[in-house]
């Protein structure tokens, strides 16, 4: 995943780009590899299907999965999850 000049984003960034945010087109267009953790995918469905314009939301989160890799966790993604949440309950 660590190619020059890939990116990793997230839900806002990805809808501030659906919205037009002319700053994010050239990070975008110039990526090597977009990252979208499938959280992000899950998010992006959600709000599109709550949106005005659902199909139009929907052929924007299309348009994104032809060229973004989509990323999902492993083994080890998972138990650090468990370990942080654990960490973060006994310190609350």
């Amino acid at each position: 995943m660590n190619v020059p000049g890939s990116v990793l984003v997230d839900t806002n960034v990805v809808v501030a780009y659906f919205r037009g945010d002319q700053a994010l087109y050239p990070r975008f267009v110039g990526a090597t590899q977009l990252h979208l953790p499938w959280v992000v995918l899950g998010e992006l469905h959600y709000g599109a299907q709550r949106a005005q314009r659902r199909q139009e939301q929907l052929a924007c989160i299309r348009d994104l999965l032809s060229y973004a890799v989509i990323l999902f966790p492993d083994h080890d993604t998972t138990a650090i999850y468990g370990e942080v949440k654990a960490d973060t309950g006994r310190a609350a």
